[in-house]
């Protein structure tokens, strides 16, 4: 089982992390916000069509180093 601490309110909770789902609280590492947890789905969805690899193919052409990377 994973846990995860979580700063709230000045009190630390601790959270269960489950591989796999997506999260239900805000989340900060660092400097770094991540997105609001209700934009997660929307998110992934652009991420998704901004890094489509069928979008690379052409630049790509026959590096396998490339295509690893994108794959």
């Amino acid at each position: 089982m994973l846990w995860s601490d979580y700063l709230a309110d000045g009190k630390v909770d601790r959270v269960r992390v489950v591989p796999g789902a997506w999260r239900d609280r805000e989340v900060i590492v660092g400097d770094h916000v991540a997105v609001s947890p209700g934009a997660v789905p929307r998110f992934l969805v652009r991420f998704a069509e901004a890094y489509r690899p069928d979008r690379y193919r052409a630049c790509v052409g026959s590096s396998p180093f490339l295509r690893r990377i994108i794959a």
